[in-house]
């Protein structure tokens, strides 16, 4: 089974308070290109085959009722980060993902909504097994600045 991480250039960081949890969350301006690296690491010991590699931006709100909650997902935008291949050890794909063509609200966390933006790395596999998919919710606090 592949692992698979994805690692942010910059080091600008907040902290949310969310729903009982407290998260340490990179800080994006929403006009911002993001760049950093997908680490990808293969089973020990074997060459392992995958159709690609996406990135895709994802926004989540989310509306809190009295006994329920209401998720509506919309999807930004997605990028390739590798072509099909073959691996056989650890291997890093740089990205850069373009915030300002994708039009994002600020991150908000709320007593009756929160809206939220997640990245979702998927490695693309053969018919006969499943793909693997990693989301990184949460992993982007979004800031607009009025200039």
């Amino acid at each position: 089974m592949f692992e698979a991480d994805v690692k942010f250039n910059g080091g600008r960081q907040t902290t949310s308070k969310s729903f009982m949890v407290q998260e340490n969350l990179p800080l994006f301006r929403a006009d911002e290109t993001i760049t950093g690296v997908v680490k990808v690491v293969p089973p020990p010991n074997c060459t392992v085959w995958h159709y690609g590699i996406t990135l895709k931006l994802e926004s989540c709100f989310v509306f809190f009722e009295s006994m329920q909650s209401t998720d509506i997902l919309i999807e930004n935008d997605t990028i390739t980060v590798a072509e099909s291949q073959a691996i056989s050890g650890p291997i890093d794909y740089p990205f850069e993902f373009n915030l300002a063509k994708c039009k994002l609200l600020d991150t908000y966390d709320g007593e009756i909504m929160d809206i939220r933006h997640s990245l979702i790395a998927t490695i693309n596999r053969p018919w006969y097994t499943f793909n693997v998919v990693r989301s990184f919710v949460s992993s982007l606090f979004i800031i607009n600045l009025i200039r």
